[in-house]
């Protein structure tokens, strides 16, 4: 995991540095990122002095939060110090992008080394009409678990999971274990968070939608 991690961000402010020394002739990288403190340690412990002594650059390190990510953004943009590298969600390209706060970085990724390394959909995410506006740090991918101890119990075959929505359906009302009214065990476990993290939620019924045919927009009526 650290050696994933030291992969991407090197080659992440690589592009940045190439990036801030022909654009602006900038020798300090204001990087605002999300990230917990055994990364944190290990970003100003270890990675950035060795890049900052490698590449003669001072790294600026902002730590921020999912929750005001976005508005750290905005603060420091409006302020005229925007950050060179910033973490978000691929869903804010668009809209960054069309407010001039994203810049291109197709020629740099053209040079970068193991870029085939990326799974082709995660790096794909951060495009808007055309054009590479960032790098994919981490995926979710959703992953469907199944006990197979579970599925003996319920007469299923431990080495054969549902493979359609009906099967899915049938498997979890014979997983489902009752007393009375009270349900025992579920036979089946859906995302259901609160606050902040309802996204997750949606995320997850996005995955359903597709699997099923379903859009969200019609790309007929996609301009409003």
């Amino acid at each position: 995991m650290k050696r994933s991690l030291r992969r991407v961000l090197l080659g992440v402010l690589i592009v940045l540095l190439v990036s801030a020394v022909v654009v602006a002739q900038e020798r300090t990288l204001h990087v605002q990122m999300i990230v917990n403190d055994q990364g944190y340690r290990y970003l100003t412990t270890e990675f950035i002095p060795k890049f900052e002594a490698e590449h003669g650059v001072t790294v600026q390190l902002e730590r921020v939060s999912w929750g005001n990510r976005m508005d750290k953004l905005m603060v420091n943009t409006l302020a005229g110090n925007p950050p060179d590298l910033f973490f978000s969600g691929a869903e804010h390209v668009k809209e960054l992008v069309e407010a001039g706060l994203l810049h291109p970085i197709d020629e740099y990724l053209a040079a970068m080394p193991d870029l085939d390394d990326f799974f082709p959909p995660a790096l794909g995410s951060s495009t808007f009409q055309g054009h590479h506006y960032g790098l994919p740090v981490y995926t979710s991918p959703r992953v469907f678990w199944y006990r197979q101890d579970f599925f003996e119990m319920a007469g299923l075959d431990p080495n054969r999971p549902p493979a359609s929505w009906d099967e899915l359906i049938e498997y979890a009302k014979r997983l489902t274990v009752t007393d009375g009214n009270v349900v025992v065990r579920q036979g089946i476990d859906l995302e259901r968070w609160t606050g902040s993290n309802m996204m997750s939620n949606l995320q997850e019924f996005f995955m359903y939608l597709a699997q099923n045919g379903g859009r969200l927009f019609d790309p007929e009526t996609y301009e409003a």
